[in-house]
């Protein structure tokens, strides 16, 4: 049991957790969101076929098609947006909430290949040099990577390859916020729900 209690004080302590986001259409990954916090190992994928795969410390736990997680009416789903939909006022009321959020996170690195031809060569030319300006000017920041491998074929082509990563360093310091902003929505959800039945 102390084991235990030691593993979990240490994730939420000092253990980072890691968000990625990925797309690998080469590899027909078309999609990879991974989220990896000490032992805890959760992927997602979007695979050929549209299909969806989850995996849990690296054993896939399900796959089914994309199409299978549309559930429910479409008339339902348009009266909860209406009564329970964010309003302006709402948004600007959670914007503390969501500002301490995002100031616990951090930027990893951000990797992207982009294999593009346009119908003409000389457009794919400029494009191709405006990224090259681009890379020019990123290469300071050796978190971010930009690669371009142009096709002067006469056929359109764009294959992006990407790969994102941020970090939270604090775990522990997302509770607050988040429990807060879960109450707020809850709170003005409850109350225009309670008007629109008076």
């Amino acid at each position: 049991m102390c084991v235990v209690f030691t593993v979990i004080l240490l994730h939420i302590t000092v253990i980072p957790l890691k968000l990625s986001a990925a797309s690998r259409p080469a590899e027909k990954y078309y999609t990879i969101i991974s989220v990896n916090w000490g032992v805890v190992r959760i992927r997602a994928e979007i695979i050929e076929g549209m299909m969806v795969r989850l995996r849990v410390a690296g054993i896939k736990i399900m796959q089914k098609p994309l199409s299978g997680f549309k559930t429910g009416e479409k008339e339902e789903k348009e009266e909860d947006t209406e009564e329970t939909g964010l309003s302006l006022d709402m948004i600007f009321s959670l914007t503390d909430d969501i500002i301490r959020i995002l100031s616990e996170l951090s930027f990893g690195h951000f990797y992207m290949k982009l294999r593009f031809g346009l119908n003409d060569s000389a457009d794919t030319g400029i494009v191709y040099g405006f990224l090259m300006a681009l890379k020019g000017i990123l290469y300071a920041e050796k978190r971010v990577v930009l690669e371009a491998c142009p096709d002067f074929g006469s056929d359109l082509v764009f294959e992006p390859e990407c790969d994102l990563q941020i970090l939270v360093g604090r775990v522990y310091r997302l509770f607050s916020p988040s429990y807060s902003l879960y109450k707020k929505v809850s709170a003005k959800k409850q109350n225009k729900v309670r008007v629109g039945v008076l």
